[in-house]
């Protein structure tokens, strides 16, 4: 750091910046191209001329199939070359086989989807989970089995149902209403207090 770009003392951080800034103004402003080409040696003449030339166009570039590994892709990036135009010659690019080399040391560059078969071997977990599977579904065997079977106790089978049902039904009724009355007194039921 020069002494002009050091911090004087009792300069403030800001202070320090405004003067280099200031100082940055003041400098005198570079050479056109122009005076730089006049005063650039021979031989470095012809590389300085380059911004002066037409800009290349779509028209200026070769066909797409032409191209190969040993072609120059740098005039795809000129500015006056269309984007669709420098996006497939770079899509050409990168699909050429020497971009295409798998280093083997990132994860994702193999092909997962198409892993070696284990053939006949089952290992100790795939066991495991196919038995707890099995015995999941005999479970649930069992319960539907149990539960089609209480289901079967509780309803009569319709050849089972006999005649006398009807008159069954209104003896007991008769006999619930006899007990009712029978010792005289009605019961209760709490809404009767006055």
């Amino acid at each position: 750091m020069s002494d002009d770009q050091a911090r004087r003392p009792g300069e403030s951080f800001l202070a320090h910046r405004a003067r280099l800034k200031s100082e940055r103004q003041r400098e005198p402003e570079p050479a056109p191209v122009s005076q730089a080409i006049e005063e650039a040696p021979a031989g470095q003449s012809a590389a300085v001329a380059e911004p002066d030339a037409q800009p290349l166009t779509d028209a200026d570039m070769p066909p797409l199939e032409s191209l190969t590994a040993e072609s120059d892709f740098t005039q795809f990036l000129a500015e006056g070359v269309s984007d669709a135009l420098r996006r497939a010659a770079l899509r050409k690019l990168f699909h050429l086989p020497e971009f295409n080399i798998l280093d083997g040391m990132n994860e994702y560059d193999e092909d997962y989807t198409n892993f070696e078969k284990l053939g006949e071997v089952v290992t100790y977990h795939q066991r495991r989970m196919r038995e707890r599977e099995e015995a999941e579904k005999a479970a649930a065997e069992q319960e539907a089995q149990r539960a089609d079977a209480e289901t079967a106790d509780e309803q009569p089978v319709a050849g089972e149902v006999s005649a006398n049902a009807p008159a069954e039904e209104a003896g007991a009724a008769k006999e619930n209403q006899g007990a009712d009355t029978a010792d005289g007194s009605l019961e209760d039921d709490g809404d009767l207090e006055a």
